[in-house]
């Protein structure tokens, strides 16, 4: 596989180089050209504040809390937003 960051080549196999660590420079690289951010500053305020409540033992609960919260982006944001999760899932 060959990795590219500014049109260079970085990586050109999996164990020349740490292939993680470009693909999140690429990840920080594709948000900060985002025209819009993928969340607003009152959004993350509640995800933060929900991530300190979260109850131990309640797994579902709080994927449900965390999924309700995510709700309240506008579906582009939300759908861009579970493709890099899923893509960072794969790495």
């Amino acid at each position: 596989m060959t990795v590219l960051v500014d049109g260079r080549v970085v990586c050109d196999s999996w164990h020349s180089c740490d292939f993680v660590l470009y693909c999140a420079v690429l990840l920080k690289d594709y948000l900060r050209e985002l025209p819009d951010p993928l969340c607003t500053s009152s959004l993350y305020q509640m995800l933060m504040d929900a991530l300190s409540v979260q109850v131990p033992d309640d797994d579902v609960g709080n994927a449900q809390l965390m999924f309700s919260i995510l709700d309240c982006l506008p579906t582009v944001n939300l759908v861009n937003l579970l493709h890099n999760i899923r893509g960072i899932g794969k790495i």
